[in-house]
């Protein structure tokens, strides 16, 4: 018995397109949907600062020592200078936790009385925590090197723990604000949407006449430098709550 032979349905081109056609824009009005889902809700939003700060006494101590020489040969300039650094380096690296670095040199050529001698000038820069030391290693270096900047702040390790310290009070401030606010809003509860951490640091500068008589004080062969001043740290913690 013959099977008869079934031929297959003819798709024509023109009712695919017209099926694809009708498909397309529910398709697209899907894909739409996704992202407008997945948006945060932008209402009840509060944004506000709450800062923690600390006035603290100096404790680091920058001293910037100018060596120098001058002489009509560059060469002898520069040998001279090397020499009198290298003296003002040695006794300096004796003193216990202090940074000593070489902050610059250069040499030019002076034009002045008719003269054209050479200059070689280098920048010691030492800083440090006892500074009855460092003013000791300023009178002993008079022969070697001038002062060319004095400057106090905190100890970068003091600085760092007290950042810590205020960062972690300056969150503690901010969560207590969000709550009230959240509160007299008639919200009965929050959500922080972001909170970021801004710090600085304002220091008190010591005035000029003060640090002269650093050298007059008591008759003292060095500089004593008791009035370092003082400096400001602060944490600012900047947010936004949604209740």
């Amino acid at each position: 018995m013959a099977v008869p032979y079934n031929h297959p349905v003819p798709i024509h081109r023109k009712t695919l397109m017209k099926k694809t056609a009708l498909l397309l824009p529910a398709l697209l009005a899907g894909l739409s949907l996704g992202p407008a889902l997945a948006e945060p809700l932008n209402y009840n939003l509060l944004k506000f600062s709450e800062t923690a700060s600390r006035t603290v006494p100096n404790n680091w101590m920058t001293v910037r020592l100018k060596v120098s020489s001058t002489h009509a040969n560059p060469a002898q300039a520069a040998a001279e200078t090397t020499r009198r650094l290298n003296i003002l380096q040695s006794r300096a690296r004796r003193l216990s936790g202090a940074e000593v670095e070489l902050e610059g040199r250069h040499a030019y050529q002076s034009y002045r009385n008719g003269s054209h001698p050479w200059e070689d000038i280098a920048i010691l820069r030492v800083s440090g925590s006892d500074f009855q030391a460092i003013g000791k290693l300023i009178a002993e270096s008079s022969g070697e090197a001038t002062i060319n900047d004095i400057g106090f702040s905190l100890k970068p390790e003091s600085r760092r723990q007290i950042e810590e310290s205020l960062a972690i009070e300056a969150l503690q401030n901010f969560r207590k604000r969000a709550d009230t606010l959240s509160r007299s809003m008639g919200g009965s509860g929050y959500r922080v949407v972001e909170v970021s951490l801004q710090q600085n640091e304002q220091t008190l500068a010591v005035p000029a006449m003060a640090r002269t008589a650093a050298y007059e004080k008591a008759g003292s062969p060095e500089p004593v430098f008791d009035s370092p001043g003082s400096s400001t740290v602060q944490q600012t913690a900047n947010g936004t709550i949604q209740y």
